[in-house]
């Protein structure tokens, strides 16, 4: 009976553990979240997931000229997200990475951006996030855009 127990005991322990989210896996969903805010054309998910002070930049490569990194105004992604229709924005995320340093993470997602069924541009994502009593937030986007090499 006691061993009936113990392995009923150890099978919880076990699959729950199994069900447990990494610290990875936040990361990611909050990732996830906010390109399904952006599909969504919900900005009250959108905000859910930035933190205040939030900043977004691009990398800009014109051909014969040094790249530059250009600072994007959140008010106007905001406003964007919330006049888009629904699946206007599609930012179709390619695999990546995620490394965490306590509460600080990193995210690294290559993309495709169609708008409204088209194909726009391709590039990378460099998430920051900070870990919060709410939990992961976002902090910093930088992103590269670019028409052609989209693998």
């Amino acid at each position: 009976m006691i061993s009936r127990i113990l392995l009923l005991v150890i099978t919880v322990f076990l699959t729950g553990a199994a069900g447990a989210q990494t610290t990875t896996d936040s990361v990611q969903q909050v990732v996830r979240q906010l390109f399904k805010a952006m599909y969504a054309g919900d900005t009250v998910l959108l905000r859910s997931v930035l933190a205040p002070g939030v900043e977004l930049r691009t990398i800009r490569v014109v051909q014969g000229r040094e790249p530059e990194v250009q600072v994007e105004p959140v008010a106007a992604w905001l406003q964007a997200v919330g006049a888009a229709g629904v699946g206007d924005l599609d930012e179709q995320i390619r695999g990546g990475m995620v490394q965490v340093d306590g509460s600080l993470a990193a995210a690294w997602t290559p993309y495709r951006f169609y708008y409204k069924g088209v194909f726009s541009h391709c590039g990378a994502n460099a998430f920051q996030l900070i870990r919060t009593a709410a939990g992961w937030k976002i902090f910093s986007i930088t992103d590269t855009r670019r028409k052609d090499d989209c693998k």
